[in-house]
């Protein structure tokens, strides 16, 4: 008897699809341009819930696929290139894996980067701030007379505006700390009050960005510097498919010059060195970790926690 009212009730849909071309769950009229039409006041429509490592395992996605990323917490769609968030159309599926298995979360952007710049275009929209390691500064006062900060700068801004010459001063900058943070200030047990990530994120670990190094493939991106040129936004490094690293260069930690930027790109992580910390370093060779001093500022992107 249950398979009896089951086919009936295939054939009666099949007959009304068949006859308007739409379908309607839940009401007895369908919306005049709702192919299908789901009608509630007491429950929601749930889509597919995947986590991102099956959400990348998708193989050829359809344009507009929809699903509920539940490491992000938010609904995502394909959008024929890349997974955006569906409210936002900015690029979500940011990460790289962390082992044969693992899969971890990024930030699309560095921080201080133009939100809504596509993450995998090279441009200075990519570039973001330069923090020294163990600080989160509320605001940079270099090149910003908008925006000035009591001295001294634990950091530097990047490049903004309506140009990609903003924010490329190459001099000495005033009242730049020379004070190194002390031990704790990030940590690789957890999130620290000074860590500059937002919300949900943290300072990646050296073992993290090691793992990152060594699951996915590298290749450079751009035509990377042979002789100083602080305008080459165009050079990077694309960790597997998810995870591109603009080479940003570094401020040198005594007096804050800008340095190395299309030569290189220098990340911090959370893990200590003795008084120096680590970063990872990217160029045209392959990725590595090394010591820095604490007080140089570098790039940040953050991880998922």
């Amino acid at each position: 008897m249950r398979n009896a009212r089951l086919i009936a009730t295939l054939l009666a849909i099949l007959t009304f699809s068949d006859i308007t071309a739409q379908m309607v769950i839940g009401g007895s009229t369908p919306a005049a341009t709702a192919v299908l039409d789901l009608q509630s006041t007491a429950k929601g429509f749930l889509p597919p819930r995947l986590t991102s490592l099956q959400r990348n395992a998708i193989a050829s996605p359809a344009q507009g696929l929809t699903i509920f990323n539940t490491n992000l917490k938010i609904v995502e769609t394909y959008n024929g290139t890349r997974w955006v968030n569906a409210a936002t159309g900015i690029a979500t599926g940011c990460g790289a894996k962390t082992s044969a298995t693992d899969w971890k979360d990024f930030l699309c952007h560095n921080l201080g980067a133009d939100q809504g710049a596509d993450p995998f275009t090279p441009s200075y929209r990519l570039n973001g701030h330069y923090y020294q390691w163990g600080y989160a500064p509320p605001c940079f006062g270099i090149n910003d007379a908008a925006q000035p900060c009591p001295s001294p700068y634990f950091g530097a801004h990047g490049p903004w505006g309506s140009g990609s010459s903003a924010g490329n001063d190459q001099g000495y900058v005033g009242s730049w700390n020379t004070t190194t943070a002390p031990n704790g200030s990030w940590a690789d047990a957890g999130k620290t009050t000074k860590d500059p990530c937002p919300p949900g994120y943290r300072v990646p670990t050296k073992t993290e960005w090691e793992a990152v190094v060594a699951n996915n493939a590298v290749s450079t991106v751009g035509a990377w510097n042979t002789i100083p040129n602080p305008t080459n936004y165009n050079a990077g490094v694309q960790l597997g498919t998810l995870l591109y690293l603009p080479g940003t260069g570094y401020r040198e930690e005594s007096i804050g010059i800008l340095d190395e930027r299309g030569d290189a790109g220098y990340y911090w992580s959370s893990t200590e060195s003795s008084t120096d910390a680590w970063g990872l370093k990217i160029d045209s060779g392959t990725p590595a970790m090394a010591a820095y001093p604490r007080t140089r500022a570098l790039s940040v992107r953050c991880i998922r926690e």
